[in-house]
């Protein structure tokens, strides 16, 4: 073989290896991109998880004030999301049952208890 195909032969190599490099790098940094995304989700989903929680105490101190504070009125059906999503906490006028919407970002949480009045019991909690 001579000389001159010896350096063609390299040349076709690096240009090889060099795409390989590229092409590897292109996928690690999808891989850290969408691990950012995913832990990114994950914070805002926690902040708005406790954002609702705190609206859940909120509520808790303003019915052991006073066992006839509402927010709205009664509204159907009860656990209307779309209807929840334009508030942070409700309490429907006679009903006991009351919810706290926690927003952050795209993440939304809604938290609702059902409870009983004097003294003030909390009966029951779910995520919505």
């Amino acid at each position: 073989m001579s000389k001159l195909n010896k350096r063609g032969i390299s040349l076709v190599t690096v240009i090889f290896i060099i795409t390989i490099l590229l092409l590897l790098s292109a996928v690690l940094t999808r891989v850290v991109l969408n691990s950012m995304t995913v832990a990114e989700n994950k914070v805002s989903s926690l902040k708005a998880f406790y954002l609702a929680e705190a609206g859940i105490e909120k509520i808790k101190y303003e019915l052991k004030k006073n066992p006839n504070w509402y927010t709205d009125l009664p509204h159907s059906p009860p656990d209307d999301i779309n209807w929840l999503m334009s508030k942070s906490i409700v309490r429907e006028q006679n009903k006991l049952r009351a919810y706290a919407i926690g927003k952050s970002k795209k993440s939304v949480r809604i938290i609702k208890i059902e409870f009983e009045l004097s003294p003030f019991k909390q009966k029951s909690w779910t995520i919505l």
